[in-house]
């Protein structure tokens, strides 16, 4: 035993089902036999482990209607050695060719002062025209608000720039839709 080693295969069966973990573990709740979150967790991580908790596993495979061979693959040390030398050359080879890339932050950060100037603008603009929206630490009202659009908008129709618009107020605001149904 000590030439090989034991590697629980639990992702690539819920990967080949199209089955969550978490959906995985509603499951075995609502049987009344599951393993804690954490264990199931370690079912899915592909290293190798030294005990395997039969109370543990059983409900899994109950549930997935797999023998112990589907979930767990017995791998020669040396093979599995080599997997992880192979496995950190990708994960090293792709960290190189990310940085490569040009810095997509970079490219972003404009973008994303345009717009961080016009929520400041927007807010600005509700301050000044509607300070009863505020109470006194400065904080929006959002039951006021939302009072305030269901009125402004009932009956009405909004396009295009005005949109995107109230989305920004909303968003970024107060967290809140335009009510009466409009997006």
């Amino acid at each position: 035993m000590l030439g090989t080693v034991v590697i629980p295969r639990l992702r690539r069966v819920l990967a080949e089902r199209s089955l969550a973990l978490d959906e995985l573990h509603r499951r075995l709740l609502a049987r009344g036999d599951a393993p804690s979150p954490a264990t199931l967790a370690r079912l899915c991580e592909e290293k190798p482990i030294r005990t395997i908790r039969v109370d543990t596993v059983l409900p899994v495979m109950e549930e997935l209607a797999i023998s112990l061979d589907v979930l767990f693959e017995t791998v020669p040390r040396a093979e599995w050695q080599h997997r992880q030398r192979a496995n950190r050359q990708a994960f090293a080879t792709a960290g190189v060719l990310v940085r490569r890339r040009p810095d997509l932050r970079s490219r972003r950060a404009p973008v994303e002062a345009e717009t961080e100037a016009v929520i400041a603008r927007l807010e600005q603009e509700l301050r000044a025209n509607s300070p009863e929206l505020f109470d006194d630490r400065g904080r929006l009202r959002k039951r006021a608000l939302v009072a305030r659009l269901a009125e402004r908008f009932r009956g009405t129709d909004i396009q295009g720039d005005e949109i995107i618009r109230y989305q920004y107020i909303c968003t970024h605001l107060g967290g809140l839709a335009v009510p009466g149904g409009h997006p």
